[in-house]
């Protein structure tokens, strides 16, 4: 697998299915099985998306800062 393809499914894991998988299950979680009120859950488990949206767009930015930097020299 090319270089290229790696990062697509790095990216496509990191910003989409993780994103997803963890809204689901904390929706299922805390409203089903821990009987919290929909607006907590939800204010909840986006802001903590959010926050690990702005974490992994930074790592995400200098790893590919590092390999674009390798590929020019």
């Amino acid at each position: 697998m090319d270089s290229r393809k790696k990062v697509q499914l790095y990216f496509a894991g990191l910003f989409v299915v993780f994103p997803i998988i963890f809204i689901v299950s904390s929706f299922l979680w805390r409203t089903v099985i821990l009987n919290k009120g929909f607006a907590m859950v939800a204010t909840d488990a986006f802001s903590i998306i959010g926050i690990y949206y702005l974490i992994i767009s930074l790592i995400f930015m200098f790893v590919n800062i590092k390999n674009i930097k390798s590929l020019i020299t």
